[in-house]
């Protein structure tokens, strides 16, 4: 489950926005987290789960609906 992924929303710098301002840039969840660099793109490490990375996303999606009122939706891209 080793790689990076990302959410989005129908702007993408905006989606960036939303979540380092809902405080999710490198904010984690087991295996999985927001890089420290770009906050739309999720890192995962050597032992990360796929529910890793969904408990991350469901996390920022929650964060950013309750603080901007917008529902991202998931955009998994993964690089090998």
């Amino acid at each position: 489950m080793e790689g990076k992924y990302s959410i989005t929303h129908t702007c993408n710098s905006w989606t960036a926005d939303m979540l380092e301002q809902a405080g999710l840039k490198g904010s984690a969840v087991g295996g999985a987290a927001f890089s420290n660099r770009h906050a739309n793109v999720i890192e995962t490490g050597p032992g990360a789960r796929a529910s890793d990375v969904q408990a991350l996303v469901e996390k920022a999606r929650a964060a950013v609906l309750l603080q901007h009122g917008v529902s991202l939706e998931c955009e998994i891209v993964i690089l090998e």
